[in-house]
């Protein structure tokens, strides 16, 4: 739930990419906190080096630690699963918690702590990282032009238009069609290959400015609910990029031009308005 990090390259594993969502705040009984909680975790800033992180807020002195201070491992909730999780030090959960306002912990999962997406959309026995529930999440930027020129007419607002952030996409694709993604089934991207198994249903947290966790009004969720509203019988809500599972891990770089192997033959149900 921190703030996003721009990346130029990165390594998409079983998991996902690396590094991503290994680390994630928990409360009290154990149980995972986000932006839809306590909004302010957009400004929580971390940088990492190999095993040393620094986190930062706002105008606070950032604070240090490494993955070895991690320890005490416990199990902690993440929707339905539990998962056996390091936490950090004493002296690094109070700091957070002073500047969130409330009592929170971190915890870190490494390699031992292991946790799988949902069978009925990915199959048996794919990894996961402490996402919402998919190893990586795609956007496309010409889905974004669609939604944004609907907002802004509706709103009769040019400057009404939403960022990319909101949606907080591990890859953006950029494409000249707008919701293209709903045909893919595989993509190769490099020596990466992912499969798109299930679009994100998205929560409150696309209406939060990914800067401030400020919200910021009904936007982008009033407009999806007009032209992305699922109509499938086992997945509610409103729709805006695809979860994917990798089937073929490696190296993924900016630039790197995307193929479409294999398109569904049928696309997901959308209630029409």
């Amino acid at each position: 739930g921190g703030r996003s990090i721009d990346l130029e390259s990165a390594v998409a594993g079983d998991r996902g990419l690396n590094g991503d969502r290994q680390f994630m705040m928990v409360d009290d009984e154990g149980c995972f906190i986000t932006q839809r909680e306590i909004g302010a975790l957009a400004r929580i800033v971390v940088q990492r080096s190999g095993k040393a992180l620094s986190i930062g807020f706002d105008h606070y002195q950032p604070i240090a630690c490494v993955l070895d201070d991690f320890g005490n491992r416990t199990p902690c909730v993440v929707w339905r699963s539990t998962v056996q999780v390091l936490v950090a030090p004493n002296s690094i959960n109070e700091t957070l918690s002073q500047w969130l306002g409330h009592s929170v912990r971190l915890v870190y999962q490494d390699q031992r702590a292991e946790r799988l997406t949902s069978a009925r959309w990915t199959g048996e026995g794919v990894q996961v990282s402490l996402a919402d529930g998919y190893p990586v999440l795609i956007a496309n930027t010409a889905s974004l032009d669609a939604l944004n020129q609907f907002i802004c007419e509706r709103a009769q607002d040019a400057d009404a238009a939403v960022p990319m952030a909101r949606f907080r996409p591990n890859l953006v694709i950029a494409t000249d069609e707008p919701w293209a993604e709903d045909h893919w089934k595989y993509l190769r991207i490099g020596a990466v290959e992912l499969e798109l198994v299930k679009p994100c249903d998205r929560c409150v947290v696309v209406t939060y400015d990914q800067q401030t966790g400020t919200p910021m009004g009904n936007e982008p969720s009033a407009s999806l609910m007009r032209l992305r509203r699922s109509a499938h019988p086992e997945v509610g809500g409103v729709l805006f990029g695809w979860n994917c599972v990798v089937r073929k891990g490696g190296t993924l770089n900016i630039g790197e031009s995307i193929e479409v192997l294999e398109s569904k033959t049928e696309i997901w149900p959308l209630h029409t308005t």
